[in-house]
């Protein structure tokens, strides 16, 4: 969406692909070829608009930050082409910029906490990444990537 923080939604999504995880970046408002203009100004150019993306099947969603801070679904536009979605039993839900939130911690609400995590901050964007890898493909796998990367954990 147009005023997503940008490391979070690079980071995330190579961080993913380095596990292994076949990556759709999706659109929300984006012009027609899907660019949205990010929270510094950078332009990137998804892969499909949101609208595309209802009927398919996906391990996970991911709704990096916005500025003003706000997790996507808080807006209509997304509310409208994907509803529901944040209490889907079979998918990983991921939000970012909680208010209540520092650092990744899983939260505990309607949906299975074992497969719903929040996040806050470019900061936090690479331990999220690392640990969808770990819920989708296991520690092993997650361990091997953050090795890759020469992440150290603080």
């Amino acid at each position: 969406a147009n005023g997503s923080e940008e490391i979070e939604t690079v980071c995330l999504q190579d961080v993913l692909v380095r596990g292994g995880i076949q990556v759709t970046l999706a659109s929300v408002g984006g012009n027609a070829q899907n660019v949205v203009k990010m929270s510094r100004g950078l332009h990137i150019q998804a892969d499909v608009a949101i609208a595309e993306c209802v009927h398919n099947s996906y391990d996970v969603i991911v709704l990096p930050g916005l500025l003003p801070p706000g997790p996507v679904t808080s807006y209509p536009s997304f509310q409208d082409k994907m509803p529901g979605v944040a209490y889907s039993s079979d998918r990983v839900v991921v939000t970012a910029n909680c208010v209540t939130s520092r650092g990744i911690k899983t939260y505990y609400d309607e949906v299975d906490s074992s497969r719903s995590f929040e996040y806050v901050g470019p900061g936090t964007a690479m331990e999220m990444g690392l640990k969808l890898v770990e819920v989708l493909c296991g520690s092993k796998k997650a361990a091997a990537v953050a090795d890759g990367l020469l992440y150290q954990s603080h």
